[in-house]
C-alpha cells in the first residue's frame, strides 16, 4: 500500500525539477489536505523530500519551514516542522484576519534554503473569508 502512494510521488518528483535531477540535488514536496480553505481553518499536510540520483528520501535537511506568502510576498503564517528519514507532517493554522484571494504556499528545508526558488517547493492555495469582502481571489 505505501509503495503504491509513494511511487507516484517520487515519479512526480523526478519529472517536476530537472535541474535537480541532473546534479543529484534534494527536492521538497508539501501535499496538503485541499487547495481552498476558509480563513481560520486549519491547513494539514505532509511533506517528503527526496534525492533525484536515487529517489529515497535524504537526511540532508532535518528541518523544513513553511510559510503562507500573501500576493506582496509577505508572510502570513509561517513555522518550522521537523523531518524523519525525509519524512514529515505538520500544521499550519490560516489566521482567521486574511482577506480573500490567492495566496502562495512555500516551503523549503535547510539544504534548499539557499538555492534557487524552483528547487522550493511552491504551490497555490485559495483562501476564502467569510466575514470580508472578496479583494484578491485568483486561481488558476
Amino acid at each position: 500500500m505505501i509503495k503504491a502512494i509513494i511511487a507516484p510521488v517520487l515519479l512526480m518528483l523526478l519529472t517536476a525539477f530537472p535541474a535537480a535531477r541532473a546534479t543529484g540535488e534534494e527536492v521538497l514536496i508539501l501535499h496538503t489536505d485541499r487547495r481552498m480553505y476558509v480563513a481560520g481553518e486549519i491547513m494539514w499536510f505532509s511533506i517528503y523530500v527526496s534525492n533525484f540520483q536515487n529517489g529515497l528520501s535524504t537526511a540532508g535537511s532535518s528541518v523544513v519551514s513553511v510559510e503562507l506568502v500573501n500576493p506582496w510576498n509577505m508572510p502570513v503564517a509561517q513555522s518550522r516542522f521537523a523531518l524523519s528519514d525525509g519524512r514529515g507532517k505538520g500544521d499550519l493554522i490560516i489566521p482567521d484576519t486574511l482577506s480573500s484571494g490567492t495566496y502562495l504556499l512555500k516551503a523549503y528545508g535547510s539544504q534548499i534554503g539557499n538555492t534557487p526558488a524552483e528547487r522550493c517547493f511552491i504551490q497555490k492555495i485559495g483562501i476564502y473569508n467569510t466575514l470580508a469582502g472578496e479583494e484578491y481571489f485568483r486561481i488558476t
